[in-house]
């Protein structure tokens, strides 16, 4: 980013007694791509190299009944149409996300019955979903001549975010196993994916087989932003801008997870729907609301 804003403001000092007109005139449009550094800081959606993939899903779970609140695109698509020759209308789209399909061996309990001294093993896996998505609509003022412009606009975010963990087990829950069959490391009893039950529904020990802790995430915020764009030709800008977002309203939907265990009461493997919360909102203001967006624009 610091590369990107020395070269922008050399170029600018360099041409800034050209008197040429090298600004956007009414009626035409743009595309460009906006990157945004800041967000690389925030919501983790893979592992990073090197990280323990289990523990990296294990950490969405630590703290289950917490609101996620989603930032902005690190990564977004951005359209401009001139109205007149200083003032355009502007849209952007953005998108992040992941899926992971994260596999260990187990124990293979079966095997284990007949010979403890086995090797034969199973495989577990955590398939995990993550993804958000961001739009704005807005306006753009463009004031100066020249190469450089100075900008100022305001927008209409909407941003919708979630995830989900789903489990597959290679070992189910048998009489040769005591019915508590042998999982990844991070599912042991204790860790923070498992359920201890006590006594409910004759359940002692239970296992995820869904998670929707993160849920769905919708977020509404009004942006205000200013920058510099700098015509490298009369159709090709390149252009930092910095963005605030000075209030939000964010709402999230119901969060569950859906568990397995055998029952003592049924003689039966059973699953139960267990809540976490029935939806939370929140004003946000002065917080998880900066970016600095580095653009490349085609002006046609």
């Amino acid at each position: 980013m610091t590369i990107f804003a020395v070269l922008l403001l050399a170029a600018a000092s360099a041409s800034a007694q050209s008197k040429e007109n090298y600004g956007p005139k009414a009626g035409d449009w743009s595309v460009g791509i906006n990157i945004n550094p800041v967000a690389a800081g925030g919501i983790k959606y893979q592992p990073g190299k090197g990280d323990f993939v289990g523990g990296f899903l294990t950490s969405y779970s630590d703290n289950p009944a917490q609101m996620y609140i989603p930032g902005q695109s690190l990564v977004s698509i951005k359209a401009k149409k001139m109205i007149s020759d200083s003032f355009a209308v502007k849209a952007t789209l953005g998108f992040s996300g992941s899926y992971i399909d994260y596999n260990e061996y187990v124990k293979d309990d079966y095997a284990a019955s007949m010979n403890s001294a086995t090797e034969e093993v199973v495989s577990d896996h955590i398939l995990g979903n993550l993804a958000s998505a961001s739009a704005t609509l807005g306006v753009q003022k463009y004031l100066g001549k020249g190469r450089l412009r100075f900008t100022v606009g305001a927008d209409l975010s909407y941003t919708i975010a979630g995830g989900t963990l789903n489990f597959k087990y290679g070992n189910d829950y048998e009489t040769y196993n005591y019915f508590k069959p042998s999982t990844m490391s991070l599912m042991e009893p204790g860790g923070s994916l498992n359920l201890l039950t006590g006594s409910k529904l004759g359940i002692t020990y239970a296992r995820p087989a869904t998670r929707n802790e993160i849920g769905t995430i919708q977020q509404i915020g009004l942006v205000a932003n200013a920058g510099l764009e700098f015509f490298l030709a009369s159709n090709i800008s390149a252009g930092v801008e910095l963005a605030f977002i000075p209030v939000a309203f964010t709402w999230q939907s119901q969060t569950w997870g859906i568990y397995e265990g055998y029952s003592t009461y049924t003689q039966s493997v059973l699953t139960y729907n267990q809540l976490v919360s029935d939806g939370s909102k929140a004003i946000t203001y002065g917080t998880n609301n900066f970016a600095v967006n580095l653009s490349i624009n085609y002006y046609f």
